[in-house]
């Protein structure tokens, strides 16, 4: 697995957030549309990085899978309630 500093970075904001939604991402890194979702995808293609649709148009959330938590200071989210999710 090659990650870059940016991904390191990507992963930590994500697992302190406890999950993030796609434009929290494009602006806490700069990140412009498409390249937010080529990084995204890559994230995700490696195993580090989960994306689940919550809610019928709204944007999906992004969080860690036990794997990707090894990369940050925290530990992967067990579960996400919904009630968090307008964090």
């Amino acid at each position: 697995m090659n990650l870059s500093t940016r991904d390191l970075k990507i992963l930590s904001f994500i697992n302190e957030c406890g999950f993030c939604v796609m434009p929290q991402i494009q602006k806490q890194f700069s990140l412009k549309f498409p390249r937010s979702y080529q990084v995204m995808q890559r994230l995700i293609k490696e195993g580090v990085v989960q994306h689940n649709q919550i809610f019928r148009y709204k944007h999906g959330i992004y969080y860690l899978t036990k794997k990707g938590a090894t990369f940050s200071e925290l530990p992967a989210l067990s579960n996400i309630a919904l009630g968090g999710y307008k964090h």
